[in-house]
């Protein structure tokens, strides 16, 4: 049935009998015969209720085109304070006999996201039913872009693929889908776990991906599962050791893609279970984790359940061939204030991604971390020239590494150039952030991956030169890099 934008003046007069079909059908059919019988089923359903819904249409012209001619020239943003009128459930039933069957390109894009917003104006019932159409066309497309991706040889490429694969308007999509789209809002997180166990993936698109990931709406049962393994897993404290010839984008992306591979194996068992009796037999899809075996997912979680024990990964568990990455439990600082710290930045590294804490406004006048003290600046000892070309603050903190000593910060700002006076052998740890708040437990407001790689990685001092220089670079959301030509730092392997 067709929705017809006619004044509601004129239905009125057609339903006494005032005005003929003949005069309706000149001027709202166009002379076709279709469009005829079309209006004739319009007029059909028209009572006194029905033409204060089409008063409803009429005042919103997105859903008036939408229904008219099936096109989305803007976002759908509601109605306001009709949802809450007595007449609204039989208002979104009378929508729901004219809602267009979606028409636009074979890709899920902007298009098909805006189409989903429409969505919200039917039952319940009505929702369910489009919703279930929708999804052979959602599956598919996931294939086709799943398997494009894994068809592409050229790393560059490829990333840019997954990237697209999850993309904030895929992310927007599947949110606004109901919980009747489970099965396929899970196809979808797993199709992107298959993506990241490629070599090929870089640690930028992995960590793009835990974060678009982490905004998918599931139901509440995989929810608290995918937090409790990513909270398990950052509760270990492990270290991603490098070896020679090992990439720092390799080693942040081991430790992610350790996270996806305990996340995935909860999805699989749990979504399987609760998914059973939600849909039909027909709606039932195998899992796509399918390329993981059960051995596999048990191996990764023992791991990370192994805090006695150090011992290296399973190299063919994370997909690396001979990659050297060994993870292993960290040795604590002598120094009791430093490792205090270490804990600490540890527990607000885990707060902040599971957003358990609100977010701290930043202290623009301070330059020392809370309960630490300023370096030195006895002009005798060596000093460290740090230049920040980056697009991060960064704080920097040192310590002799002996018990009762003193720890030191101070952080250096974007687009400056600053020194501080220290001696050889202190340890230092390098962080970058944005918005520095002083607090020990997330010192900035904001962080990104960079954060996440420079806290399991410190170093100790061992310049000859009494002035010792070291660059900061990296654009903002870029690979934060400390440029240390003159190797004033020795990275310490714990």
């Amino acid at each position: 049935m067709n929705y017809f934008s006619i004044p509601n003046d004129t239905i009125e007069s057609y339903l006494k009998g005032e005005t003929t079909f003949d005069m309706l059908r000149q001027k709202h059919a166009n002379g076709k015969e279709e469009n005829s019988a079309l209006l004739h089923q319009f007029l059909a359903i028209q009572t006194n209720e029905t033409m204060v819904f089409n008063g409803w249409i009429e005042s919103n012209p997105v859903l008036r085109d939408f229904l008219l001619f099936g096109e989305i020239q803007q976002p759908y943003v509601g109605f306001g304070n009709i949802q809450k009128h007595i007449l609204y459930p039989n208002f979104q039933q009378y929508i729901g006999l004219f809602f267009p069957v979606f028409q636009g390109e074979a890709t899920i894009g902007k298009e098909f996201k805006d189409y989903l917003k429409f969505l919200q104006v039917l039952t319940d019932e009505k929702r369910f039913q489009v919703e279930q159409n929708l999804q052979t066309h959602l599956r598919i497309q996931l294939e086709l872009e799943g398997s494009k991706c894994k068809g592409i040889s050229d790393a560059k490429e490829f990333n840019r693929a997954v990237s697209y694969f999850l993309s904030d308007e895929k992310v927007e999509l599947f949110i606004s889908l109901s919980q009747g789209s489970e099965r396929v809002k899970a196809q979808w997180v797993e199709a992107a776990l298959t993506l990241l166990a490629d070599p090929k993936c870089t640690s930028n698109t992995a960590h793009f991906a835990f974060q678009q990931l982490s905004k998918i709406e599931l139901n509440q049962i995989l929810k608290a599962s995918l937090d409790k393994a990513i909270h398990r897993f950052k509760g270990v404290q492990v270290k991603a050791q490098q070896k020679k010839g090992i990439s720092r984008k390799t080693k942040f992306y081991a430790r992610v893609l350790l996270i996806f591979l305990v996340v995935g194996g909860l999805i699989t068992v749990l979504f399987t279970k609760w998914q059973d009796d939600l849909e039909t037999p027909d709606n039932t899809n195998a899992s796509s984790l399918k390329y993981f075996s059960l051995a596999e997912r048990f191996r990764v979680d023992s791991l990370v359940h192994s805090q006695s024990e150090t011992r290296p990964m399973d190299e063919d568990t994370l997909g690396f061939d001979n990659s050297g990455i060994n993870v292993s439990v960290r040795n604590a600082f002598v120094n009791e204030k430093a490792e205090s710290l270490y804990q600490n930045l540890l527990l607000g590294l885990n707060d902040y991604y599971l957003q358990t804490t609100q977010k701290s406004k930043e202290a623009k006048s301070e330059r020392t971390l809370l309960n630490t003290k300023r370096f030195s600046n006895d002009k005798t000892l060596p000093s460290l020239q740090f230049n920040n070309a980056s697009g991060y603050d960064v704080l920097v903190i040192g310590f002799e590494n002996k018990k009762g000593k003193e720890v030191c910060s101070w952080l250096v700002k974007r687009s400056e150039t600053t020194s501080i006076q220290t001696r050889r052998n202190w340890v230092f740890l390098i962080l970058p952030g944005t918005g520095f708040t002083r607090k020990e437990k997330m010192p900035f407001c904001e962080i990104n991956y960079n954060y996440d790689y420079c806290l399991y990685a410190n170093h100790t001092f061992v310049g000859k030169d009494k002035t010792n220089k070291i660059l900061f670079n990296g654009l903002a959301g870029q690979e934060f890099e400390m440029m240390d030509q003159q190797s004033v730092f020795l990275e310490n392997n714990e």
